[in-house]
């Protein structure tokens, strides 16, 4: 054997042992892995053990367990994070000696499970929770000041028991404390009056959020500082509060973002510098989105608070009112509103009813002509109208002159009292509308909604069809068909097929049908409508045409979010 073969043979021999290597080395690595898969659990460090399960604790903490009175029915029903702190010695001494773990406080927990939770958090910046009022709550609650110095956040929301029989709560002394969120939500209109007077004294240099409700009499100014991100003022019985002293806070607060005003009334001091301020122009620069609610007869303060405001053209302005609010008044505060904040951009529609009266109410976004392609996906907040459009033509004429229809987007039909008189500015609506992509409708007025489309398509014979021209860009119908009369039903489904195959033969079919609360689904109509939408839904059984989108691929989480749709939800 030649020296040059011992050479190229030597060197294969060592390419071989190093495949060798590094096939063993792999295996190696396999059977570490497959061995590390059956390591306990508590062979992790405690940094990592304290880690875990502070996201068990932030994933579980607002269950609905019921809280026991006893000690380990504490630790077992009332934080469901608990049951791991009980697994064994190792894993209890990390809870312990993990005070973040014990900083999130309910007071409506046994006495001695919120003591032993405020020694254990230590010096974690502290949040506090509440829902139910008892003498022990306010007892605790007026020892919140011993831990002002790091409290974090509060929210409060108290919907049963009345504490106005025994609600003493002291006042904090002044001291600066790093609370950055404050939430108290009372449901008893009579009661918690001065809940948030024990914040009277103290400095509150990082709030960034504030939302109260039914609480905001005699409302501290330390409350209304300028580090403000989030405030949210709501009331169901007059609680004045003084405008020039809300305006000149509002001018200190450059980093708002969301101002909520529902249901509050202005008073006014009565200087004669009082107009003055309200004149000046108060750049809220990041404010994304206001929402505001004025009670009956206070339409004309929130006129002077929309004329001291300057807002960025993205924000969303949602605009509500009551029942009792005269249309006149209505009609005057949305003219001057959109004179206001031109350019308004329409993107969805949406008319229900929460009482006896008619009401409509209307989803407006305000946004840069260069920001239409960039704008979120989902139904925008935008300005909403709840008036009581009943039966006076003039009111309507003039509502659907004042707002542009054409590029409304969604459109929503709640449960509404179903007036003949009002079914022609129906009509006109529908016909005002040109690019909707979405159409949803509930209850008995589905039933209209849908024969009104093909009375329109009745009525256009020769123009291709006005209900035509309204149907040719959407995409997705909803209707839920509560308390709807069996025969109207029928009538609704026969009108809606029809429809349908005027849209298929002119701009193709549907992509989705939802349909709730649907009893006329016999076998001629779950075929058919096989044929003329993509994907067909009824009350949860949802059927695919061949060739589109498998079952497990489709995304059920949006039938969910369509079922729950309300166009009223905060």
């Amino acid at each position: 054997m030649s020296l040059m073969q011992i050479t190229e043979a030597d060197e294969q021999v060592q390419r071989n042992i190093a495949d060798d290597i590094i096939h063993h080395l792999q295996t190696v690595t396999v059977l570490r892995r497959r061995l590390n898969s059956f390591v306990r659990i508590n062979r992790l460090p405690p940094e990592l053990l304290s880690e875990i399960f502070y996201f068990c604790q932030n994933g579980v903490w607002n269950s609905d367990l019921p809280v026991q009175t006893t000690s380990y029915g504490y630790v077992a029903s009332s934080l469901r994070w608990t049951y791991i702190a009980v697994v064994c010695s190792h894993w209890r001494q990390v809870a312990i000696q993990t005070p973040k773990l014990w900083a999130r406080v309910n007071l409506n927990h046994p006495s001695f499970a919120i003591n032993r939770a405020l020694v254990l958090s230590k010096r974690s910046p502290l949040h506090l929770t509440a829902s139910k009022w008892s003498q022990e709550q306010i007892t605790l609650i007026n020892d919140i000041p011993s831990h002002m110095d790091r409290l974090h956040s509060v929210n409060w929301s108290f919907h049963d028991g009345n504490p106005s029989n025994h609600l003493d709560l002291k006042p904090s002394p002044a001291i600066t404390t790093p609370l950055r969120s404050i939430c108290v939500i009372n449901k008893h209109l009579s009661a918690i009056t001065s809940i948030i007077s024990i914040f009277e004294k103290c400095e509150l240099p990082s709030i960034q959020r504030l939302e109260l409700q039914n609480c905001i009499h005699n409302l501290p100014s330390c409350l209304l500082g300028p580090t403000l991100t989030h405030l949210k003022l709501k009331t169901e019985k007059p609680q004045p509060i003084n405008l020039e002293t809300l305006i000149n806070s509002l001018s200190h607060m450059s980093r708002l973002e969301i101002l909520h005003l529902q249901g509050v009334s202005f008073v006014k001091t009565g200087s004669k510098h009082a107009p003055n301020v309200a004149r000046q122009k108060l750049p809220l620069p990041s404010l994304r989105q206001l929402v505001i609610k004025p009670p009956s007869g206070a339409h004309q303060d929130y006129l002077s608070l929309l004329e001291a405001l300057e807002l960025p053209t993205e924000t969303r302005l949602q605009l509500m009112f009551t029942n009792a609010m005269p249309d006149k008044d209505i009609l005057t505060l949305l003219r001057v509103t959109l004179a206001f904040f031109r350019p308004l951009v329409f993107r969805s529609l949406a008319l229900c009813n929460t009482g006896p009266a008619f009401v409509a109410a209307l989803w407006d976004e305000v946004v840069c002509p260069d920001a239409l392609d960039k704008r979120e996906p989902d139904p925008p907040y935008g300005l909403w109208l709840h008036t009581s459009f009943q039966t006076q033509s003039t009111v309507w004429d003039e509502f659907l002159h004042i707002l542009d229809l054409h590029q409304v987007e969604t459109v929503h039909f709640g449960d509404l009292h179903v007036l003949h008189s009002v079914q022609k500015h129906w009509k006109r609506l529908l016909c005002s509308v040109s690019d909707l992509k979405c159409l949803s409708l509930q209850g008995e007025v589905a039933h209209v909604v849908v024969k009104l489309l093909r009375e329109i398509e009745d009525d256009n014979p020769d123009t291709g069809g006005l209900a035509t021209q309204v149907i040719q860009f959407l995409d997705v119908i909803w209707c839920s068909l509560d308390e709807v009369r069996e025969e109207n039903e029928g009538e609704f489904m026969e009108d809606l097929l029809v429809m349908l195959w005027t849209r298929a033969e002119t701009t193709g079919i549907l992509t989705e049908l939802v349909l709730r609360r649907c009893v006329n689904m016999d076998e001629f109509v779950v075929e058919t409508l096989k044929e003329e939408v993509m994907v067909v839904d009824w009350d949860g059984y949802i059927d695919f045409e061949e060739g589109s989108e498998s079952e497990e691929s489709y995304d059920y989480d949006h039938y969910d979010a369509l079922d729950n749709y309300d166009p009223f939800g905060e």
